[in-house]
C-alpha cells in the first residue's frame, strides 16, 4: 500500500515544511486509508520509501506498519488524488497540513476535532437511487405494502448498508467487553468489584446468560479483557485488550488519561473491524458500569445526571439516592456538556470505551451492529458524536428498563426492536434482536414477488 504526492494544484505554495499524520489500516473487506480526519478508499500506488519518514526523491513516504502511524516532514503543501471506486467515488482532498514547528496533534485531539466529512453530493446521489431500487423489490413482493412493517425498514437498512440486494444475515458474533470501575469501591453498585472478575471467569466457562442466549441462536462469543481490576486473567479463550487493570474513581477526578481513552479507542476499533460476521454485537460486564454510562449520557446530551441514574444492579430506594449523589459530585467536576472523547476519558471505563471503539470499526467495515441496553446506547452515542456517518449501521436492539434509556434513546432517535424489560447487558438484548435481523435479510432474499410468483398484485 502506499500514498502518491500530487503536486499539481501547488506550483505556487512557499516551501515552509509542513508534517501530516498518516495512518492505514486495513477495514474488513476492503482497504482503507485514513488521514488526519478523512477516511478515503485505498489509494493505488504503491511507491514506498524504505526506512525514512521524510519525502525521498521520488516524492514517496513510508510509515512503519498497517495499523500504526508515522508523523511525515514535508516540503509544501499536498493534495491526495483517490481512485473511483464505485459508491466510494471522492473528490481530491486539500489535507491542510500543520506547520512542523507546532506540535503534532494527538490521536485523541484528532478525535476530538470533529466527524469525519460526509459523502459528497454524488454518492449521496448514488446511494439514493440503490435505495429507491431496494424499497421497489420490498414493494412488490407477494404482501400488501408495508403490510411487514419494521421488518421492510429493517431490510432496507441492511441491503443499504451492504450495497446489496441479497443482504448476508447468515451470522452473528458477540464481543463481551469487561472492565472494572475505580467509582465501584464509593459505593455506586449494590455488588462488590470482585463480581467482574468472577463474571468474566463464568462466561469463559459458558455460564452466563449471555452464553447460554448465543448457544441458542447459533451466535459465537468472545471475552474481552478490556481492563478488569487485579492481575490478567490466563485462559487460553480470553482476548486481552487490558489498558491497566480498571480505571481511577470518576467521582473525584478523570478515569483514565487521554491516551488511555485513545488507547482503548483503538483497541475497540481493530476487534470492531477485524470480525469476520455481517452482523455484530457488542456486550458489557463491569461492576458501577451504569454509573459509568449514567455520567457519559448526561454529559452528551446535556442532561441532569441524576434523571439518568437508575438502580442499576439491583439499589433499593436508600441505595439509589446514594448513588445519585456520588453522580451529581462526579458530574460537577466538569462543564455540563462534553464533546464525546473528553466525556470518555474523564468518566469512562475501559470496557464502555472500547464498545465505542467496536461501534465504530465495525460500522466502517459494513458490519451491521446490533446496539444493546443502556450502557451500549451511551457507546454507541460517544461514537455517533465521533463520526456520524456510522448511523445506518447501527440497529438498537431493545428498550432497557434502566431508567436513563429512554431519555438516551430520545437522545439518539432510536426506536428500538424489542422492549421486554431487560437490564442484565452482556449483549443479551442485542443477541435476543438477531432472530429478527436474520429474518429481514430473508424476506428480503427469498420472498417472491408478485411478476416471479405469478401472483396479481393492486389492481
Amino acid at each position: 500500500m502506499g500514498l502518491e504526492l500530487d503536486e499539481s494544484a501547488n506550483s505556487r505554495a512557499n516551501q515552509q515544511s509542513l508534517a501530516k499524520r498518516i495512518t492505514v489500516r486495513r477495514c474488513a473487506q476492503r482497504e482503507t486509508t485514513v488521514v488526519g480526519l478523512y477516511r478515503m478508499p485505498a489509494l493505488t500506488s504503491s511507491r514506498v520509501g524504505r526506512g525514512t519518514n521524510e519525502l525521498d526523491s521520488n516524492r514517496s513516504v513510508h510509515w512503519p506498519a498497517e495499523n500504526q502511524s508515522a508523523w511525515v516532514a514535508l516540503k509544501r503543501p499536498f493534495l491526495l488524488e483517490l481512485p473511483t471506486v464505485g459508491l466510494d467515488e471522492q473528490p481530491a482532498m486539500d489535507c491542510n497540513a500543520r506547520p512542523a514547528d507546532r506540535r503534532p496533534a494527538s490521536a485523541f485531539e484528532q478525535r476530538s476535532a470533529g466527524a469525519l466529512p460526509a459523502d459528497n453530493a454524488t454518492t449521496d446521489a448514488r446511494r439514493a437511487e440503490f435505495d429507491a431500487h431496494i424499497q421497489a423489490l420490498i414493494d412488490t413482493k407477494t404482501k400488501p405494502v408495508g403490510s411487514l412493517g419494521r421488518i421492510e425498514a429493517l431490510a432496507l437498512q441492511i441491503a443499504s448498508l451492504q450495497r446489496n440486494s441479497q443482504p448476508d444475515t447468515s451470522s452473528c458474533g458477540l464481543s463481551l467487553f469487561a472492565g472494572d470501575h475505580g467509582m465501584a469501591n464509593a459505593g455506586v453498585s449494590a455488588y462488590p468489584q470482585s463480581v467482574t472478575r468472577q463474571m468474566v471467569l463464568n462466561f469463559l466457562t459458558g455460564g452466563a446468560a449471555a452464553n447460554a442466549f448465543a448457544a441458542a441462536l447459533g451466535a459465537t462469543m468472545q471475552v474481552v479483557d478490556a481492563g478488569v481490576a487485579g492481575e490478567p486473567i490466563a485462559h487460553p479463550d480470553l482476548v486481552s485488550r487490558r489498558i491497566r487493570g480498571g480505571t481511577d474513581n470518576a467521582i473525584e477526578g478523570p478515569a483514565m488519561t487521554p491516551s488511555e481513552c485513545d488507547a482503548a479507542l483503538t483497541a475497540g476499533e481493530s476487534i470492531g473491524a477485524e470480525s469476520s460476521q455481517p452482523v455484530v454485537a457488542f456486550g458489557d460486564m463491569g461492576i458501577g458500569n451504569t454509573a459509568s454510562a449514567s455520567l457519559i449520557a448526561a454529559k452528551l446530551i446535556g442532561a441532569d445526571v441524576r434523571e439518568l441514574t437508575g438502580r442499576g444492579t439491583g439499589h433499593d430506594d436508600a441505595g439509589l439516592e446514594r448513588k445519585r449523589d456520588l453522580l451529581t459530585r462526579a458530574a460537577g467536576r466538569t462543564e455540563a456538556i462534553l464533546d464525546a472523547p473528553t466525556a470518555l476519558y474523564e468518566y469512562g471505563g475501559f470496557e464502555v470505551v472500547m464498545i465505542a471503539g467496536a461501534i465504530l470499526g465495525a460500522a466502517r467495515a459494513s458490519r451491521l451492529v446490533l446496539v444493546d441496553g443502556f450502557i451500549c446506547s451511551a457507546a454507541a452515542l460517544a461514537a455517533l458524536r465521533i463520526d456520524p456517518g456510522i448511523r445506518g449501521a447501527l440497529v438498537f436492539a431493545h428498550h432497557s428498563a434502566e431508567s436513563g434509556h429512554t431519555a438516551l434513546l430520545q437522545a439518539l432517535d432510536a426506536r428500538p426492536l424489542l422492549d421486554l424489560d431487560l437490564r442484565l447487558g452482556e449483549g443479551t438484548g442485542a443477541l435476543l434482536a438477531w432472530p429478527l435481523v436474520e429474518a429481514a435479510g430473508a424476506f428480503l432474499r427469498d420472498m417472491a414477488s408478485f411478476d416471479s410468483a405469478g401472483v396479481d398484485g393492486p389492481a
